[in-house]
Order: C-alpha cells, then sequence, then structure tokens
C-alpha cells in the first residue's frame, strides 16, 4: 500500500470513529473560554441576573473575599474586605443584592451586601454553621444548609433577616448545597442512598424525588433559568466534571471532560453557558462553557408531543421581560393573554391557528406598574392561567 493510500485509510478510520462518539456519547462538545488567569484561587462562579457579571470568592487579596468581574472576562472588582473567610456568594434574582457566608470564630453565619460593595448586613446568627446558600426563586427568602437541627438540613429565612429560621428538611443524613428552580422546587445534595446523590423538593412541598441514584459522587447542583436541566459536579467517568440531568431524571449529559478538576457550575440567566471552577489551568480559575449545544439535541430528541400545557415563565418574578413557553399536540386556534389582578386584559401575546409543537414568546412589562400578572392560555377545551410577578 502506498503512503498516499495509508494516509486516506487512516483518515476514513479518524472519521468514522468521531462519528461514532458523536453518535454514542452523552459527551457535549463545546466551546471554552478561561475568565480569570490570576495565581490565586478563583471559585464558586454566580452570572447576575442579567447576564453581565459574575461573583467569586478568593483568595487574591490574601483572605478569601468576594470579587466581581465581567463575565467575559476582565477586571475584578473587590467586594468584601475584611479578615473573615466570604464564601459561597449568590444574586438575588431581583435586585444587585448579593448573599454570602461569612465564616469567623468557629461559626458561619449568612450575609448580604450590595454588588458594589458597602455595609453587609447579617441574616442569620447562628453559633454553629449556615453554609451553602441560594435565593428562592421570588427573592424574598435565602435557602441554605445548616447544622442547627443536630443534622445537616435545608433551612429557609426571610431576605431581610427579620424572623427566624424555619427547617425545610429534617432527614438523619446530610442534606446540603441547596439550588432554587424558577417554579420554587428545590434541587439539593443528599447522602439519603448512601451515596451523594441529586434531590429535588417540589414546589409545593411533599417527600424528596431522587433524581440521580447511583454510586458515584454529585456535588453542588445548579438549577436552569429555564427550568430544562441541573447542572452538578461528578466523578461518574473517574475525573471532576460537570455533568446536566433533567429535573425528572434519565440519562445525565456531560459537559466537560478533562483530568483536571471541574467544580460548582452555574448557569447562565439564557440557559446557554455555564460558568465553572477549574484548575485545568494549573491554577483554580474561573471558566466559562458554551452549551447552547444542548438545547439544539434536546429539542431534536424530544417524543411526539400528546398533551396541550402552559409552563411557568421564566425569569420570574421578572425585569424587563420574561418569557412564557407552551406546548400544542395538534394544530389549534390558540389564544395567550396577559391579565392584572382585577381581570383587565394587559396584551394578547397569541392569537391565532398554530401547528403542533412547543413555542416560547417574550412579554415586557414597559409601561406597567410592579405586581402580580396573570397569563392564560386557552386552546380547544384547554384552558390554563398561571402567576407571575413584576418587579422594578
Amino acid at each position: 500500500m502506498s503512503d498516499l493510500n495509508f494516509l486516506k485509510v487512516i483518515k476514513n478510520y479518524v472519521v468514522l470513529f468521531i462519528l461514532f462518539l458523536m453518535l454514542n456519547s452523552n459527551f457535549v462538545y463545546a466551546q471554552l473560554t478561561q475568565i480569570t488567569t490570576d495565581p490565586a484561587d478563583d471559585n464558586d462562579p454566580f452570572w447576575s441576573p442579567d447576564g453581565s457579571e459574575l461573583v467569586f470568592w478568593s483568595n487574591r487579596s490574601g483572605n478569601f473575599e468576594l470579587w466581581r468581574i465581567p463575565s467575559n472576562g476582565g477586571n475584578a472588582f473587590q467586594i468584601t474586605n475584611t479578615p473573615d473567610f466570604e464564601l459561597h456568594p449568590c444574586w438575588s434574582p431581583v435586585d444587585s443584592i448579593i448573599a454570602y457566608s461569612v465564616s469567623a470564630g468557629g461559626s458561619s453565619n449568612i450575609w448580604t451586601i450590595p454588588r458594589s460593595g458597602g455595609t453587609p448586613i447579617q441574616i442569620t446568627t447562628h453559633t454553629g454553621r449556615d453554609e451553602s446558600l441560594t435565593w428562592n426563586h421570588l427573592g424574598t427568602e435565602i435557602i441554605f444548609d445548616s447544622d442547627r437541627s443536630g443534622n445537616w438540613d435545608l433551612w429557609r429565612i426571610s431576605s431581610d433577616g427579620s424572623g427566624t429560621a424555619i427547617p425545610i428538611t429534617t432527614h438523619s443524613t446530610n442534606d446540603i448545597e441547596p439550588t432554587s428552580s424558577p417554579d420554587g422546587s428545590i434541587a439539593f445534595r443528599s447522602y439519603r442512598t448512601g451515596f451523594s446523590d441529586i434531590w429535588i423538593i417540589p414546589s409545593g412541598g411533599g417527600n424528596p424525588i431522587n433524581v440521580t441514584n447511583d454510586s458515584f459522587e454529585e456535588f453542588v447542583p445548579n438549577w436552569s433559568y429555564n427550568n430544562d436541566y441541573i447542572a452538578y459536579t461528578s466523578d461518574r467517568n473517574g475525573n471532576i466534571d460537570i455533568w446536566a440531568i433533567s429535573p425528572n431524571g434519565g440519562n445525565p449529559i456531560q459537559i466537560t471532560t478533562s483530568t483536571a478538576e471541574d467544580w460548582y457550575p452555574h448557569w447562565s440567566p439564557d440557559g446557554k453557558k455555564l460558568a465553572f471552577t477549574s484548575d485545568r489551568s494549573g491554577n483554580r480559575d474561573l471558566w466559562v462553557i458554551d452549551v447552547s449545544s444542548i438545547v439544539a439535541v434536546e429539542q431534536e430528541s424530544k417524543v411526539l408531543l400528546t398533551s396541550f400545557e402552559l409552563f411557568q415563565n421564566y425569569p420570574n418574578p421578572f425585569n424587563p421581560a420574561t418569557k412564557i413557553k407552551y406546548q400544542i399536540p395538534q394544530k389549534s386556534f390558540v389564544t395567550l393573554k396577559v391579565y392584572d389582578v382585577l381581570g383587565d386584559e394587559i396584551a394578547t401575546l397569541v392569537n391565532e391557528v398554530k401547528p403542533a409543537g412547543e413555542y416560547e414568546i417574550e412579554f415586557s412589562g414597559t409601561g406597567i406598574t410592579s405586581g402580580i400578572y396573570f397569563y392564560s392560555m386557552r386552546s380547544g377545551i384547554f384552558s390554563e392561567t398561571k402567576k407571575m410577578i413584576y418587579l422594578k
């Protein structure tokens, strides 16, 4: 065989091998961008509600403090400056307030601070440890894990610190690392099965549901803003990588693949990117990966729609706009309207015949006042109404 023919054979085998991987693997091929390049440890990135910035904790000043940086990279801005440990920052979904955990004197408590810095406000005053935290979907409460009951459980407290903390779970195993969905469900990490798995508490309450149930270690879940996926860290392929799974369970999708460790995934508000911490550059830095291909793959693999459905808008609360998603299983005349609390019609978003499929439409709050509104869908005998909140 000539050298030229040999190279052609090798090339064909390589192409076939790549096609085999793409058809038989759950790995998502996507673009990676390194956001920080500081020799210090940059950890736990969290997107701002408008997607323009990331807040994170870092020891680049000598202590672990809160910093923020443009989500496409640039100069970082220091938010806190104390001798304590400021960790686990998370941005309110409705304003520019950041909640975080402060470890000092053997205890950890929850605080909040404006994005530009300033005077922090102490939310909890526990003598033990209140740590990993998230906001609820309305921005009215902070959900966190705590050892205050003797076990690690999930708790909630008003975001202004008024009132007392209320337990969400009371299990004898560790329930930690909560994340809230756009409809008020809570995902968290628990050892209820003997392994570190991802669980969900439905928005209406009830018994937790096991989403992952295997012998691998799954950590730090984060719910996407469009409610389609939960990202998390797992060692299921032998390395510490980022994965994603539907809240309904099923086969997880591998997002990153590296011999390095990838941690703390957090979805961008548009659901197309994930920010995370990785030591793949030699230091712990912030990275962003474009995962928009997940949406494309998901849409291509959807089974035939069998029911009418109106989904919860996202984000909710919203400012200045929100998206409403609905599906119809057959060609139908569809109306989708928005009403105020008095029942007066505010806007008609859809009023026409639509082919079977899934649809998403944007509603802008321009010209309306802050408050509660309702959106209602009608198609044939199907009718459903949901509530949304506009906050200026």
